[in-house]
């Protein structure tokens, strides 16, 4: 699924204007989701705003080495943010509001502008990502994160394109020929190699 991977970073990183031009910072890390900032003691450290990547897909035999796969990707946007969004009233009655309620507020606007830029991105073997929800994830403790889920048809015909390069046709007669594996030589210790 890298093409898609690929394909929304060059889509973002082609609009970096339109975050300019909403007043909102663009993102800074992308990259595979591997549980970054809910452990980020395991990881190395890095920018925000940042966008993770993850994805399921569930295959159905479409012909000989093609398939179809259904495919969620769920995009996971961080906002390191320690504002506070607050409004309560004080014993008196007055209205308290948060001095920085702007800046804790930010995420709603990242995924809207997010979503605005990639929704409909569609490749040659991938059909237009269309959102099917948007969560916020709780497990972070100092950050602010949003989940935006995705679902996408995609085709995967790379053993149709190399069955050609793992198996060697063999003839068997006048009229048939058969597909056997082929097995590169193993060098022995030697130099010389087997077969």
């Amino acid at each position: 699924m890298d093409f898609i991977y690929n394909s929304i970073i060059e889509r973002l990183t082609q609009n970096k204007a339109v975050f300019e031009e909403f007043n909102v910072p663009f993102i800074q890390y992308f990259d595979l989701f591997k549980s970054q900032y809910i452990y980020p003691e395991l990881h190395l450290p890095y920018k925000r705003p940042a966008l993770f990547y993850e994805w399921a897909a569930q295959w159905t035999d479409k012909g000989v080495g093609i398939q179809q796969g259904d495919l969620t990707l769920r995009l996971h946007l961080e906002l390191e943010n320690y504002g506070e969004s607050f409004v309560g009233m004080t014993r008196t009655g007055q209205v308290m509001e948060s001095k920085n309620k702007g800046y804790a507020l930010e995420i709603f606007e990242m995924q809207k502008l997010v979503h605005a830029i990639i929704s409909g991105l569609e490749g040659e073997a991938f059909t237009p990502l269309r959102r099917i929800s948007t969560d916020p994830d709780l497990n972070p403790i100092n950050t602010n994160v949003t989940l935006i889920t995705y679902s996408t048809k995609v085709t995967d015909d790379t053993a149709f394109q190399i069955a050609d390069r793992v198996f060697e046709r063999v003839p068997l007669d006048d009229m048939q020929n058969e597909r056997v594996e082929t097995t590169p030589p193993v060098e022995e210790e030697d130099g010389y190699y087997s077969v």
